[in-house]
């Protein structure tokens, strides 16, 4: 029996046969995350999911939109409310359509002016809103959640391209219900109110091909009308996705109607219960006029809470599509524990360098883009309530307070 060759000794840097397969399975398979794309069937069921699992950062996002919606509010409430304590008269015109006298037309001016302010600045907040809800959703969805502070700020890089994108959108939307009304025979017609839950329905179909414009600027990171262009593709790929979408985003719509009416009369109901007015008391007066501010920060917290739920299937849908959310990382912050690492790092070197006998430190690797390297100069700095934001709230709470002052 003869003895069988022994084997070869493998070399040092050989690699098992494993680990090689390993390696080729590993550089094979794509180094983002697969995220699945839902059928038009389910679409809905899995955005309310990613919303349920959101919830904590909702709850926050819409206390911030809520007490900047009641900041921009409630001083023409306030104003209102005094008005219509010491002088109902001079808000006849609201009510019964009388022409305004020349003694009233102060009053009457702040007021509107008041809630101008207030309107101005609820379709910025609700700008902002779709901005901040989108990214806090999408950040759960692939893995990377966000902070509020990371999403404010995104919200503020793409606030003008949303801007301009939700106006083009907008017109679109306004053409249809017109021509709706125009050739159903108009608002005074019988039917005018069916005429106008039809002139909703067909403006959200006809805006159905715009559907991913806040996702495709929030998380794409393009422009208004390239935002727009690419969502015109997405919907063409996906059809019956996109209606679903729009469907979902109608109903969602006159739900929020319902809900808002529903409230307001659930705080009318509660006032007669308790027998709560402005003419009944110092204790009854306080209790209304608390009743009334809470409505105010209540519909701007629901307001935020219903778009980011409308959002979340959209969310979903484009990054099924997509795979792409890149522009969420404009607005990350670099964690404090590798800022801590790498200032170690630094001082490390410093030190070893200064050392007698030691070797002259290796040069720092240039940073392979300008993507990569830091900013040149300090980041802007980050206020929870800009500039403008703030100035606008203070001429609000100054009319108000001129208003009640002087007096009709």
């Amino acid at each position: 029996m003869t003895d069988e060759p022994a084997p070869e000794p493998a070399p040092e840097n050989a690699i098992p046969r494993a680990d090689v397969a390993a390696d080729e399975a590993a550089s094979a398979s794509p180094s983002a995350p697969a995220y699945p794309l839902p059928t038009a069937r389910h679409i809905v069921s899995r955005g309310v999911e990613l919303a349920v699992r959101e919830t904590d950062h909702l709850r926050t996002a819409s206390l911030y939109i809520g007490l900047l919606f009641f900041c921009l509010a409630a001083p023409a409430v306030v104003h209102l409310i005094s008005i219509a304590t010491r002088a109902p008269e001079f808000l006849a015109p609201f009510v019964d359509g009388s022409e305004p006298s020349l003694e009233g037309a102060g009053p009457l001016l702040t007021i509107v002016a008041l809630f101008v302010i207030a309107g101005i600045g609820a379709s910025v907040l609700a700008i902002e809103g779709q901005a901040i809800a989108t990214a806090l959703l999408a950040g759960r969805h692939v893995g990377r959640p966000m902070r509020l502070r990371e999403a404010v700020s995104r919200s503020r890089q793409v606030f003008w391209r949303l801007l301009a994108g939700t106006f083009a959108v907008g017109i679109v939307g306004s053409i249809v219900q017109w021509l709706v009304v125009l050739v159903g025979g108009g608002v005074e017609d019988p039917g005018a109110e069916g005429l106008s839950l039809l002139s909703i329905l067909l403006s959200s179909v006809a805006t159905a091909p715009f559907g991913y414009l806040v996702t495709g600027i929030v998380l794409g990171d393009v422009g208004a009308f390239e935002a727009i262009r690419r969502s015109v593709r997405l919907t063409r790929a996906r059809l019956r996705l996109a209606v679903v979408l729009a469907l979902f985003t109608t109903f969602a719509s006159v739900l929020q109607f319902f809900a808002l009416a529903a409230g307001g009369d659930v705080v009318l109901r509660v006032a007669e219960v308790l027998d709560l007015g402005f003419d009944k008391g110092v204790l009854p007066s306080l209790l209304s006029f608390s009743l009334a501010l809470a409505a105010v920060l209540a519909l701007g917290t629901l307001t935020f809470t219903i778009g980011a739920i409308v959002l979340a299937p959209q969310v979903v849908a484009f990054v099924g599509l997509t795979h792409h959310h890149a522009g969420l990382d404009r607005a990350r912050l670099a964690p404090r524990a590798a800022v801590a690492v790498e200032s170690v790092v630094v001082a490390e070197s410093v030190v070893a360098a200064t050392l007698p006998g030691s070797a002259e430190p290796e040069a720092p690797a240039a940073p392979p883009s300008a993507w990569a390297s830091p900013p040149s100069s300090s980041p802007r700095r980050f206020r929870w309530v800009t500039v403008p934001m703030a100035a606008t709230i203070g001429l609000a709470v100054l009319l108000a307070l001129l208003g009640v002052l002087s007096g009709p």
